[in-house]
C-alpha cells in the first residue's frame, strides 16, 4: 500500500486526509500545533458553492452567518463605494475553530493524526523527496503533501531541479493584524463592513466591520511588512473614522502572513504536491483561501481516484484541474491588484468616488472572479473618464492584460511535459514580472 504523508492540517490538508482515506493508501498527518489551537480563534469567509462541489456539509447553523455586503473607500476618500453582491455569490462567514473540528470529526479512525510534531524538513536522496524528517527521525513516504502554509519549510528545501519557487516576493505576502474590539455603546453606524484602500496612502488594506456577535471586526494589513508601530497608527486612524471600535481586543489580536498572488505554476513533483497556502491558493484581492483549499483536496481525490497512480505525470493532472477551475482566474486579479496597488492615490480616489470601476467589477473582483470591459461598459467608462484618457487606457490596458493572464492559465499543458511546461510558466510570468526580489522567510 502506497504512502502519503500530509504537512499541515489547514483545510486543504484535513480535507485531502478524509477523501484519501476512501481510497487505497496508507496516510498520517503531522501537525506542529496542539489540536485546541489548530487555527485562528475568528472567522473567515468561505464561498457557498465549495460545499455542494466539495460534497462536505454545512456545520451547525450557529458557527457561520451570511456575510454583508462591502463598502469600499479610496485612499484618503470618506465616500463609500457600496456593492450588492448578488445573494448567491454572498459568502458564510465560518468560525474557523468549530469548523475545523467539524472536519477532522469526517476523518476515519484509520488515518494517524500527529499533533504537536514538527516537521523539521524533507528526507531527499538522490534529489527526489523520500519522505520527511520528523524528531531527527526519516519518515518514508510514496507522496508528501504540503499543507505548511506560505512559508512552507518544506516547499524552500526542495531541489533545485523541482523547479518550484521556494519563497514568494516580498510584495506578495500580505500581512495583518487581525482582532475583534468590544463596541462603544451608543457609536454611529453608517456603513458596518468598510474597506479601506491603500488605507492611509499604505500598500494594503484596513477593514471595520460591526459584527453580529457585537463585536468590532478590525483587520489592518500591508504588504511585505507590518510592525507594532504601523498596527497603532493604522488603528487610531480606524478609531478616528469608526467610533464604534472600543479600547479591549476580546478575539485574535495577533498577525498573520498571507499569500496574496497567482497560484504556484509548479505544485507538484516526484514524491512532492503543494496544496493551500504552501501552493499560493488565495484569491489574490482579499487573500480569502478556504474555500480554493477545500476544493484542491477534492481535485486531487478525484484525480487519485480515477488513477491512484502518484508519479509526477498523474499528479500534474490535480494542477492542471486547478488551474482551469479556479487558478486561472486568480492569475487575472492579480493583475488586477497589482496595478491597483500601484496605481496613484487620486486615481483610486477618480475611479470608485466617479464609478470608473463599476460596481459589477468590483462584485467579480472581490470573490476572484475575471473582470471583463464589454462594449456597453467600454461606452460608459469613456463617458465618465474623458477627460482622464491616460487613466481610462491604464485601466483599459491592465483589464486587457488580465483577461490574457487568464486565457494562458487556462493553456497549461493538459499533459506532463518539462518542455511546454516551462514554456506556459516564462508565459505567466511575464504578467509579473516586475516582481524580482524574494522574501528573506
Amino acid at each position: 500500500m502506497k504512502k502519503i504523508v500530509i504537512v499541515g492540517i489547514g483545510q486543504g490538508g484535513i480535507v485531502a486526509a478524509e477523501k484519501l482515506s476512501s481510497l487505497n493508501y496508507d496516510i498520517e498527518v503531522f501537525e506542529q500545533r496542539d489540536r485546541k489551537n489548530l487555527t485562528y480563534d475568528w472567522h473567515d469567509d468561505v464561498s457557498k458553492k465549495i460545499f455542494a462541489r466539495t460534497e462536505i456539509p454545512l456545520p451547525d447553523a450557529k458557527h457561520y452567518f451570511e456575510k454583508k455586503d462591502w463598502s469600499f473607500f479610496a485612499p484618503h476618500s470618506e465616500i463609500p463605494f457600496k456593492i450588492n453582491q448578488d445573494k448567491d455569490m454572498l459568502d458564510y462567514s465560518m468560525e474557523r475553530r468549530p469548523f475545523m473540528e467539524m472536519l477532522i470529526s469526517r476523518v476515519p479512525d484509520k488515518v494517524k493524526i500527529n499533533y504537536n510534531t514538527k516537521v523539521e524538513g524533507l528526507w531527499i536522496e538522490d534529489n527526489i523527496v523520500k519522505g520527511i524528517f520528523v524528531g531527527g527521525k526519516q519518515v518514508a513516504a510514496d507522496l508528501v503533501i504540503d499543507s505548511a502554509g506560505a512559508k512552507s519549510v518544506l516547499r524552500k528545501s526542495l531541489p533545485e531541479s523541482y523547479h518550484i519557487q521556494k519563497r514568494a516576493a516580498v510584495n506578495e505576502l500580505f500581512y495583518a493584524y487581525r482582532a475583534f474590539f468590544n463596541s462603544n455603546e451608543g457609536a454611529e453606524v453608517k456603513d458596518s463592513n468598510k474597506v479601506y484602500l491603500k488605507h492611509m496612502g499604505e500598500n494594503g488594506i484596513s477593514w471595520c466591520i460591526a459584527d453580529p456577535s457585537g463585536l468590532v471586526n478590525v483587520l489592518i494589513g500591508r504588504l511585505g511588512i507590518l510592525n507594532e508601530y504601523d498596527v497603532t497608527k493604522a488603528l487610531g486612524a480606524l478609531r478616528e473614522a469608526n467610533p464604534i471600535i472600543g479600547d479591549k481586543v476580546m478575539r485574535g489580536g495577533q498577525i498573520v502572513c498571507i499569500p496574496v498572488r497567482y497560484p504556484l505554476t509548479r505544485m507538484v513533483g516526484e514524491g512532492y504536491l503543494a496544496m493551500g497556502d504552501a501552493a499560493f491558493m488565495t484569491i489574490p484581492m482579499l487573500g480569502s483561501g478556504i474555500a480554493s483549499s477545500m476544493l484542491a483536496a477534492t481535485l486531487l481525490y478525484e484525480v487519485l481516484k480515477a488513477n491512484p497512480s502518484l508519479a509526477i505525470d498523474n499528479l500534474w493532472r490535480y494542477q492542471v484541474a486547478f488551474y482551469r477551475e479556479c487558478g486561472a482566474k486568480h492569475c487575472a486579479v492579480d493583475v488586477m491588484k497589482r496595478w491597483m496597488i500601484s496605481a496613484s492615490n487620486k486615481d483610486l480616489q477618480f475611479m470608485f468616488n466617479r464609478g470608473l470601476l463599476s460596481h459589477e467589477d468590483m462584485k467579480k473582483a472581490s470573490v476572484g472572479d475575471l473582470v471583463t470591459v464589454d462594449f456597453k461598459s467600454a461606452v460608459q467608462k469613456i463617458k465618465i473618464a474623458f477627460f482622464h484618457m491616460g487613466l481610462l487606457f491604464r485601466l483599459g490596458g491592465t483589464a486587457a492584460k488580465a483577461s490574457c493572464a487568464n486565457r494562458v492559465g487556462l493553456k497549461i499543458p493538459a499533459e506532463y511535459d518539462a518542455k511546454k511546461i516551462a514554456r506556459w510558466e516564462k508565459r505567466i510570468k511575464y504578467f509579473y514580472r516586475t516582481k524580482i526580489e524574494e522574501s528573506p522567510v
